[in-house]
């Protein structure tokens, strides 16, 4: 078995057909795929802000929630037609959760002030443990093969 064989089959299958067959993926693959990427990219900016602040956290937090999940998915998933990425309806499932929860809301996410900051931080741990454990779910459910 040759290296080079043994570090293609880690690369996902796009970048192996960008690699291998660049002419053909050049003018058939490229060019789309950079207006799509940007596309989302100018999209999800300021959803991935507004969702946040639905929930009751920090903007930065948004872009987390709408740029990693891309990432992991250019890598990892097997449709070109796929959006992952933060949803209104979590988000305020979200944020209602976690006020029934703490009796009180975030008025300002991202600025804080000093009687609200103990709050935001136990929010922000809050939704660090909810999406621990909605994330363990669905892997628990896809390693049994349950759905």
């Amino acid at each position: 078995v040759s290296t080079q064989s043994t570090w293609v089959t880690l690369l996902p299958w796009w970048l192996r057909e960008y690699i291998f067959n660049w002419d053909s993926c050049l003018k058939n693959w490229l060019v789309p795929d950079i207006v799509a990427g940007l596309s989302v990219g100018f999209m999800v900016i300021p959803q991935g802000m507004s969702y946040a602040n639905l929930a009751g956290l920090p903007a930065i937090w948004g872009l987390y929630g709408a740029f990693v999940p891309n990432i992991i998915y250019a890598w990892f998933g097997s449709s070109r037609q796929l959006a992952v990425g933060p949803v209104a309806v979590t988000s305020l499932l979200l944020g209602s959760g976690l006020q029934d929860v703490f009796g009180d809301f975030p008025t300002s996410p991202n600025n804080p002030t000093a009687k609200q900051a103990q709050l935001q931080v136990n929010f922000n741990k809050a939704a660090i443990q909810v999406a621990f454990i909605a994330g363990s779910h669905v892997l628990c459910v896809d390693t049994l093969s349950l759905i």
